[in-house]
């Protein structure tokens, strides 16, 4: 026995059926279970996709340059190609999609008495999507562990799945980088509303609202990190270089880095 969906709607496929049976080519009777009156209901279990996408292995400012084995057998094994480390997913079938969204953790420095950074955001929403249109998907990568005690950390990058025509679908913002902190603080962590958090100690930082960077609070502070929009803002003290916007093209700041004006 075969089933089979659609001819025209190739999304569609079959998935409850009865069974019909004769002795000839005119008469056909349900099938029912033994003992029962009722014609039984078949059920077939539906292709359930799942994908997950991460960083490739990639650590630093930037994005990854090759997928490799990474998605091997994976439901997305051959649908995802690279260009400047943003990851394209060709939608297979028409459809709802849940997507979650996880914003990488952030560094700390050797000073710290806590060995991880702030917490990324998780944000998950379900989306229709159809058949053969691209995903932008740009993982954020790991904040960079700090190993000199007069500088903090770097912030952990935010994930953004995007539509083809630069609408954001669902975008999750990195944790803070930290720096001697005793204990994991909430303004560390990256906010799941429209404005950042701004950090720990005063003078408070301004966070990126509306899907802009991040202002530096002080000549001292790291550099902002970049939002959906805009870059984020170079310190003052000119020891980093800001994180740009996704439209930028999302790469991370550096502590090595000049600044930009």
């Amino acid at each position: 026995m075969a089933t089979q969906g659609s001819n025209r709607h190739q999304g569609e496929w079959v998935t409850k059926y009865n069974l019909q049976y004769g002795n000839d080519t005119e008469r056909f009777h349900n099938y029912a279970a033994p003992g029962q009156n009722t014609t039984k209901g078949f059920c077939k279990r539906t292709a359930r996709f799942t994908a997950v996408f991460t960083n490739l292995g990639k650590i630093g400012p930037k994005g990854p340059d090759a997928i490799g084995s990474h998605y091997k057998d994976q439901d997305h094994d051959g649908e995802v190609k690279l260009l400047s480390g943003i990851q394209l997913w060709t939608v297979p079938r028409t459809g709802e999609y849940r997507i979650e969204a996880i914003g990488a953790s952030g560094g700390y420095s050797e000073d710290s008495f806590i060995k991880t950074g702030g917490r990324g955001a998780r944000m998950i929403g379900n989306f229709n999507l159809t058949k053969d249109e691209i995903i932008h998907v740009l993982v954020g990568q790991k904040g960079e562990k700090e190993s000199f005690n007069s500088k903090t950390a770097g912030g952990g990058g935010g994930t953004f799945v995007v539509k083809g025509n630069n609408k954001s679908l669902i975008i999750a913002g990195g944790g803070g980088g930290i720096k001697n902190v005793l204990e994991q603080h909430p303004g560390c962590n990256a906010s799941i509303n429209r404005t950042g958090n701004g950090g720990y100690n005063l003078p408070l930082g301004s966070g990126g609202s509306n899907g802009n960077g991040e202002k530096a609070s002080t000549k001292y502070s790291g550099s902002g990190g970049g939002g959906f929009y805009s870059n984020g803002q170079s310190a003052s003290s000119g020891s980093g270089r800001e994180g740009k916007g996704y439209l930028q093209g999302g790469e991370g700041g550096d502590v090595r880095g000049t600044v930009q004006s």
